[in-house]
């Protein structure tokens, strides 16, 4: 089981915790989300290869989130080529944390995690990356207005983004090769409606 955990497991995602591993509850659990976030957090600053959800969606200023708004520039002052229409984060390590966690967690990002693990273990050619979606009121409950924040493009990030009943979180995790782990690349809130099949 080591070996396992060593070859498909993450400090943050362990292979072991899949199943079993509960919700994360920001009271009780605040310890592990900060533990969670700060090891992310050093992941990011090391090597921004390896992910960007916290210096670009939870520690990015409110002029930092204008500014790619009006011109396209994110957090850590690379423009990016394009504007998007909404630059989110969230309002707390807890929000992205538990997001990520509950994303990382679903059936659908079990299943698909076990077809590219599957391939990689058979020296198959695959796409080691996936993307997981779930509305804001699954990951977060319904309190999770308070939890998302954003500037608009439409304003020239001049006015917040706003929020619709059906906005959801996105996240989107990598395999690192090397290391043979997982790791969470980003991790953001999203204003639209969740995309259909």
């Amino acid at each position: 089981m080591r070996e396992r955990e060593r070859r498909h497991g993450n400090d943050q995602y362990r292979a072991a915790d899949r199943d079993q591993f509960r919700s994360l509850d920001r009271v009780a659990d605040a310890a592990e989300i900060s533990r969670r976030a700060e090891l992310s957090r050093q992941k990011e600053l090391a090597d921004s290869r390896l992910g960007h959800a916290f210096t670009e969606h939870v520690d990015a200023s409110d002029e930092q989130l204008r500014r790619r708004a009006e011109k396209g520039v994110n957090a850590r002052g690379h423009d990016e080529g394009f504007i998007p229409e909404n630059a989110t984060r969230w309002q707390s390590d807890a929000a992205c944390v538990i997001a990520a966690d509950r994303l990382w967690r679903s059936p659908d990002a079990q299943q698909v995690r076990g077809g590219i693990e599957a391939k990689l273990r058979a020296g198959q050619p695959v796409k080691s990356s996936f993307e997981e979606r779930a509305r804001l009121s699954q990951v977060l409950g319904p309190g999770w207005r308070h939890d998302v924040y954003g500037r608009s493009r439409v304003s020239q990030g001049r006015q917040l983004t706003q929020w619709g009943d059906d906005s959801h979180a996105v996240a989107v995790y990598r395999w690192d090769h090397a290391n043979g782990r997982w790791y969470l690349h980003t991790c953001y809130p999203d204003p639209h409606p969740l995309p259909g099949p």
